[in-house]
């Protein structure tokens, strides 16, 4: 074989290449397609319960680093059709180059397959966690400002106690006993102001939140509270969650039913140590409100992550490798 035929055939070689990134760019496309309608679809609903998550789907930055990459080949490809059309007479240097250039396309084409291969269908999921997680953190925020606030009002009763109840408890010597039941409410107080502070809005989730779980607290709560309807504001916004919910989600009402029901056995009294004095087992009912209504946190692994950044740094990669060709 001469020299001008190992040529052309680098040449052909470079077109097969170049056709099958075209494919490959083709098959980026249409994921990157599912992956914004997934976006609109989640967006949509952050902005129908107004928050702002943790965002998995990075799909805009994936557009932005894959059109950068199609930019910096097609002058690649220029580069090649140059060669191909000129006549040289360095036939050793054009087959340097296409040789050069053939085994840059060829790491493209098999990274492109690789990055094309990726599952990116729990995108959506994840995203759909992590809006859950701010829905629920969201109404927690709601509760706990009307806990909060009936706990001051109980504490600001017994400041306001009348002389004659005063007088009573200096009488039977119950002053420490009054000091350790405000100590409680304050440490109850404390464990719901600790929790609401630990919230982060757009975190990554460290758990998996359940729509129908968060539902039914709500409904539990509303049920249990008919003090809250006092606090207006704190009130209606609980209640534009609920029915956010309930216009977003598909909720089986069977299924919501078993949830509340489920839950409700699991508040029933904690078991109370015998042999305690009567101001320990108040603070272990404290204990016991702060755990079963959700202001003591628990904390699991996401079962998946996102490989979303890792695969737009690939693509960023590939682009830097072109650009490096091409100042060569």
């Amino acid at each position: 074989m001469t020299k001008g035929e190992y040529l052309e055939k680098l040449k052909n070689q470079n077109r097969n290449h170049i056709s099958n990134l075209q494919i490959l760019i083709k098959t980026m496309n249409f994921n990157i397609e599912k992956l914004k309608k997934s976006k609109v679809l989640t967006d949509n609903i952050e902005k129908k319960f107004n928050v702002n998550s943790y965002n998995y789907n990075l799909v805009y930055e994936m557009i932005e680093s894959k059109t950068k990459f199609i930019k910096d080949l097609e002058e690649l490809v220029r580069q090649i059709q140059k060669i191909s059309a000129r006549k040289s007479s360095n036939t050793d240097y054009d087959i340097q180059r296409m040789q050069s250039i053939g085994d840059l396309l060829y790491t493209y084409e098999t990274q492109l397959g690789t990055i094309n291969r990726n599952d990116l269908s729990n995108i959506e999921n994840l995203q759909l966690n992590a809006i859950k997680k701010e829905i629920y953190e969201k109404f927690m925020r709601y509760r706990a400002e009307i806990d909060r606030a009936i706990l001051m009002e109980k504490f600001e009763k017994m400041k306001n106690r009348n002389f004659l109840i005063d007088t009573i408890y200096k009488l039977f010597v119950l002053t420490e006993a009054k000091d350790l039941e405000r100590e409680n409410i304050f440490s109850a107080i404390k464990g719901i102001d600790d929790c609401v502070a630990g919230y982060n809005e757009a975190a990554e989730p460290t758990k998996e939140y359940k729509i129908i779980d968060i539902l039914a607290d709500i409904e539990i709560y509303l049920d249990e509270n008919k003090r809250a309807k006092k606090y207006k504001n704190q009130y209606e916004g609980i209640l534009k969650i609920r029915d956010n919910i309930y216009s977003t989600f598909s909720i089986e009402r069977k299924e919501l039913k078993k949830t509340i029901s489920n839950k409700y056995k699991s508040k029933y009294p904690m078991p109370i140590e015998k042999n305690i004095t009567r101001m320990k087992k108040k603070l272990q009912k404290t204990m016991e409100f702060l755990y079963k209504s959700g202001y003591v946190k628990s904390y699991e692994n996401v079962e998946y992550k996102s490989k979303m950044e890792i695969l737009i740094r690939k693509i960023e990669l590939l682009s830097e490798h072109v650009r490096r060709e091409l100042e060569r």
